[in-house]
């Protein structure tokens, strides 16, 4: 990711980062502080247990602890970066309460999404899922906050998508539809074959 974040920014263009944090470091971030404008952190959950029935553990079921997010979160701020938090909610956090956790935090903005289920790719978790006035009390109950609220009509065909082998990802119609590869097709020719909303796309950025 090195690589990729060096050449970004020697075209000039801002570096923005997404993350869950768990291999995040104090050195990363000191090392990138003139390159990356901007890192985004997802945080699902307030506590190991609920980390676990998410999924955001490694393969020995491993969390990143609040005090480790905390601390990074402080070394974001540190360096002069712009620290987003994205939460996604689902029926495992809809009733918890961010706001300790954001205030300790202080993001720059805060983004909240509703989990929605793409076929063929979060299948199993369709039973997390969580209705329009679970989502809303969610919101209602952390509003202090200001954050930016994403609903479903907003995060589709609003992104655009690189998987590893290269292939643009198509996300309407509740599933995931893929180009060619990018490294031997067109891209013009490619991006013409997905579905996408400019203003979708617009609003996410205002």
């Amino acid at each position: 990711i090195q690589e990729i974040i060096d050449f970004i920014h020697s075209k000039k263009i801002d570096v923005s980062i997404i993350t869950n944090a768990s291999l995040l470091t104090e050195n990363f971030i000191n090392a990138n502080k003139d390159k990356i404008k901007v890192i985004g952190i997802s945080i699902d959950a307030l506590s190991e247990s609920e980390n676990i029935t998410i999924g955001r553990h490694d393969n020995k079921f491993n969390t990143l602890s609040l005090e480790r997010l905390i601390s990074l979160c402080n070394q974001i701020h540190k360096n002069g970066i712009i620290l987003k938090i994205n939460t996604v909610v689902n029926a495992i956090n809809c009733n918890s309460n961010f706001a300790p956790l954001l205030d300790a935090v202080k993001p720059s903005r805060w983004r909240i999404l509703r989990m929605i289920q793409i076929e063929g790719v979060n299948d199993k978790d369709i039973d997390i899922q969580v209705s329009n006035s679970e989502f809303q009390r969610f919101v209602l109950r952390h509003l202090k906050f200001n954050p930016v609220v994403e609903n479903t009509n907003d995060i589709v065909n609003a992104y655009i998508i690189v998987n590893p082998d290269g292939k643009l990802i198509d996300n309407s119609n509740g599933k995931y539809h893929l180009s060619e590869s990018l490294v031997d097709h067109n891209f013009e020719d490619e991006f013409k074959k997905i579905a996408f909303n400019p203003d979708a796309y617009k609003k996410r950025y205002a």
